[in-house]
């Protein structure tokens, strides 16, 4: 804009004003907003030295059943926080993640250096998968499936924490409020067993050792008990002794001493 002395007052006096309000708002623009910060990279154990084992269940969103040497232990996911009981949806998704990670996978077992049992003396570990030794528990975190737990870490801690303000920067899962609610997935229930005719010569007596579980429960309960689903089938307390827990309504283990 060029000056011109010849001018009006009044059209001076205007762009005077223009040059003023230009500049204001150029001295007041908002700074671009600023990308999250990469991630401190994860130091990944010596695999060789690790336990190796293959899940065969998913049980929530940070717990799994894992066979190892033939014995099948219950594993807590180190750094994955549990999700509220009224937040189905979410909890729902990150069990379908986690099985779709992990399911019938074979993974190393790295356990913490305190110690492999955590404050509740359960078995807990880092898992990895084997083909690709992606790091299971950081995943849902960084995908912002769940949030990150630091109980019973002392390794790691860092990384779990920057991936999860990461997915709160950029939104995702959990940190995404403008996600809408979708259905939740289905869980087809496992097939009734096939009914069996006692044989005519004797008769059939409960004696206490058969129990029954539930397609996606982690307890075992008498016939009768009232928290059996459609899902119910009967099973030895051999096969669940490393991954259900009595009722504590129907309490199964106490017909077992009376009929004993």
């Amino acid at each position: 804009m060029r000056w011109d002395p010849h001018l009006p007052p009044r059209t001076l006096v205007w762009r005077c004003l223009l040059i003023v309000c230009a500049v204001s708002l150029l001295a007041w623009a908002p700074d671009p907003p600023k990308q999250p910060e990469h991630p401190p990279e994860l130091k990944l154990p010596d695999f060789s030295t690790l336990k190796q084992g293959q899940v065969t269940r998913v049980l929530d969103e940070n717990t799994v059943l894992i066979r190892v040497n033939g014995r099948t232990v219950r594993y807590d996911l180190l750094g994955v926080a549990t999700i509220p009981t009224r937040d189905k949806q979410n909890a729902a998704l990150a069990v379908d993640t986690l099985s779709r990670m992990a399911l019938g996978e074979s993974v190393f077992i790295e356990h913490d250096p305190q110690g492999e049992r955590n404050a509740a003396n359960r078995f807990a570990g880092h898992l990895y998968r084997t083909p690709d030794h992606l790091p299971i528990n950081l995943e849902l975190v960084r995908q912002g499936y769940t949030r990150h737990s630091p109980a019973g870490m002392s390794i790691h801690h860092e990384v779990f924490v920057a991936y999860q303000s990461r997915a709160q920067s950029l939104e995702r899962g959990i940190w995404d409020t403008d996600r809408p609610t979708l259905p939740l997935p289905e869980i087809e229930p496992e097939p009734e067993p096939e009914p069996t005719s006692p044989r005519p010569t004797k008769t059939t007596r409960s004696n206490g050792n058969t129990i029954y579980i539930t397609a996606y429960g982690t307890r075992y309960h008498r016939k009768d008990c009232p928290h059996l689903t459609d899902s119910a089938r009967p099973a030895t307390r051999q096969e669940v002794k490393d991954s259900h827990k009595p009722c504590k309504t129907c309490k199964p283990d106490d017909e077992a001493k009376s009929s004993g």
